[in-house]
């Protein structure tokens, strides 16, 4: 369970990333 919440949380940070990126 903690390592499944940290790859949620890895995927949201990558998203972010992503979408600063864009902005």
């Amino acid at each position: 369970m903690k390592e499944e919440k940290t790859r949620v949380q890895k995927r949201t940070e990558w998203r972010r990333i992503k979408y600063n990126d864009c902005a």
